[in-house]
């Protein structure tokens, strides 16, 4: 019904600011529709002229498209926009969210973002304690972007904290409709770190709120974390069904990521029913949207090691070996634990099919002692899977036995 209206008074409207504005209101309400949101964003910034805070605001909403549709050259030119209006700009909100989403670009392309962060969650701060009532312009907030950079750089506990203290603030001044998003990330959260009844109800809520908000154009995103808890437990048709559904939505609203995130989930499981070359159907084009992207950061979708284990059981080595190099880069590089463990295994399942088992027992043994700084246990398990087998076929059979 607000979908309605607004295109009945964008209809009515003449040409100038005030029509800027209610585009800029119906793009607002649009997530996760990408070309709905895109159109009717620069529509508005034709008509937005003279106004800081609806160009930044707009400019901002464009970089987030560029974001999800995994163009990130897009996304960096608009949120520079978006913060060159920063000394016009009036309301704190506005600034906020100005500085959080170039933070974010900053973060994805592998520059220190920290400083961003930290001046975006306290003007949401100083916004909150002027105008309490007041409703965010946005649908991520700076703190919700702090969370989610944390989450993804393998820092579980500090992003723990920070999405839950974002909860509660959504909680406190009644923004029940939009902590869907919030409860995903804290799903996904609690997936990669092994507390899976805590990712259940997580995941089940944001389903929930968003089916009974109508919220229809998020639910490829909403499902995906269902669905990755549904194939880490091994519930097959839950996770098909989710992952099929949930892709089907995100592909129509040219949403890249969720889409690669589904594919992900359906990766993952066909690799663990023994499935490499579909597995692989899956992956591909993930590994092709994250190249596109050329994001710095590896922890956004965590799917190397999947393809990795895929290309080795199919004798592709050299594919596998180039996967494995751009990991350790990445993981080293920024010093992501998880990455550096990953790469590892990788490192080692790789050696070990080469049949330099010694060496592959080394790389094994540097996975486990990154593992140590990673809060991960089902990865931890993985890596120790494979050291047993390693070490089964060295003739080693009680460290196999053991590991």
């Amino acid at each position: 019904r607000s979908t309605a209206l607004l295109e009945e008074a964008i209809a009515t409207a003449g040409p100038g600011r005030d029509r800027a504005h209610i585009r800029f209101r119906l793009a607002s309400i649009s997530w996760l529709d990408m070309r709905r949101v895109r159109g009717l964003a620069e529509q508005a910034l034709k008509e937005a002229a003279g106004d800081a805070d609806l160009v930044a605001s707009i400019h901002e909403h464009l970089a987030w498209v560029g974001i999800y549709r995994g163009d990130l050259a897009f996304a960096t030119a608009h949120a520079a926009a978006s913060l060159e209006q920063y000394g016009d700009i009036s309301e704190d909100a506005v600034k906020a969210d100005s500085l959080a989403t170039f933070g974010m670009v900053e973060f994805l392309i592998g520059r220190p973002a920290e400083d961003f962060m930290s001046k975006a969650v306290r003007r949401q701060e100083i916004a909150t304690q002027r105008r309490p009532g007041s409703e965010a312009t946005v649908y991520t907030s700076a703190r919700a972007c702090h969370g989610l950079q944390l989450l993804w750089s393998g820092r579980l506990d500090a992003a723990r904290e920070v999405l839950h203290q974002e909860l509660s603030e959504y909680e406190s001044r009644g923004r029940y409709v939009v902590r869907d998003e919030l409860h995903c990330y804290l799903a996904e959260l609690e997936c990669r770190a092994g507390n899976w009844d805590a990712a259940g109800g997580h995941a089940q809520e944001a389903v929930e709120i968003g089916a009974d908000s109508g919220h229809i154009r998020g639910r490829g995103q909403m499902l995906f974390p269902r669905a990755l808890l549904s194939a880490l437990r091994g519930d097959i048709e839950s996770a098909r069904a989710d992952t099929d559904e949930g892709l089907g939505i995100s592909l129509a609203n040219e949403d890249f990521l969720s889409a690669s995130c589904n594919r992900a989930v359906l990766g993952f499981l066909e690799l663990s029913l023994s499935l490499p070359s579909r597995a692989l159907e899956h992956l591909a084009p993930v590994l092709s949207f994250l190249r596109t992207m050329d994001a710095a950061e590896p922890g956004i979708i965590p799917c190397v090691p999947d393809a990795v284990e895929a290309l080795v059981s199919l004798g592709k080595l050299a594919e596998a070996d180039q996967l494995i190099g751009g990991l350790e880069h990445q993981g080293t590089r920024l010093r992501r634990p998880w990455a550096i463990a990953a790469g590892a295994r990788c490192r080692g399942l790789l050696l070990a099919a080469q049949r330099r088992l010694p060496a592959a027992r080394s790389a094994l043994e540097q996975a486990l002692a990154a593992h140590g700084e990673v809060r991960q246990p089902f990865e931890l398990g993985r890596t120790l899977l494979i050291k047993g087998e390693v070490e089964r076929r060295a003739k080693q059979k009680r460290a196999a036995r053991s590991s």
